[in-house]
């Protein structure tokens, strides 16, 4: 009778360990098919039937709906350049240059991509609303308070992640063009 137990035991703790490693899993967002440059993490076949499981369950448990290859790619950022968490009691600046595509928008979101209501009610930037300089290059100036020129706000506190799409864009089939330098760099500029 002992032995009954005992096995009825076993499989209870298998069971318990098996989902509570499949929650952290799905928690993590963590996905074998990742591409890295600097900050910037994305998950390319996330929008198609080859996405592996862990991305599925990531999406279908958030609702997202991914872009596909042939729209686009999306990037999300949850630090800054120099691997620092991006907190909202912080000021950062997003610049640099963009990968080639017809089309992006970039904006601050909460750490697992929604998007977060601020007092300023704008979400991000498009491409063909971003103010550049004579170089080729934007700077976004990310704060709790208001800047001059490109600026999203972002709540008082908490953390949140900076999200990137790019539309009709050859990145989303060849990863070796995803660089840490074709990528924008965020850095700190103050905290309070």
């Amino acid at each position: 009778m002992f032995a009954v137990f005992r096995a009825i035991f076993v499989v209870l703790v298998g069971i318990a360990l098996g989902l509570w490693a499949t929650y952290l899993s799905v928690e993590s967002g963590l996905g074998f098919d990742k591409i890295s440059a600097g900050p910037w993490v994305a998950y390319p076949k996330s929008g198609t039937p080859d996405a592996d499981p862990y991305v599925r369950a990531n999406i279908s448990r958030s609702g997202q709906i991914p872009l596909g290859v042939a729209e686009g790619i999306s990037l999300i950022a949850q630090t800054d350049s120099a691997g620092g968490e991006l907190l909202a009691n912080c000021a950062y600046v997003v610049r640099g240059l963009v990968p080639q595509a017809r089309f992006w928008t970039i904006g601050v979101v909460k750490p697992k991509g929604q998007f977060m209501e601020n007092a300023a009610h704008r979400y991000g930037f498009t491409s063909e609303e971003i103010l550049w300089d004579d170089r080729d290059h934007f700077e976004i100036q990310v704060s709790s308070t208001a800047r001059s020129k490109n600026w999203l706000a972002m709540p008082q506190s908490g953390r949140f992640a900076v999200m990137m799409r790019l539309y009709e864009t050859s990145l989303s089939t060849n990863r070796k063009s995803i660089t840490e330098q074709s990528m924008p760099m965020i850095d700190k500029v103050s905290c309070r």
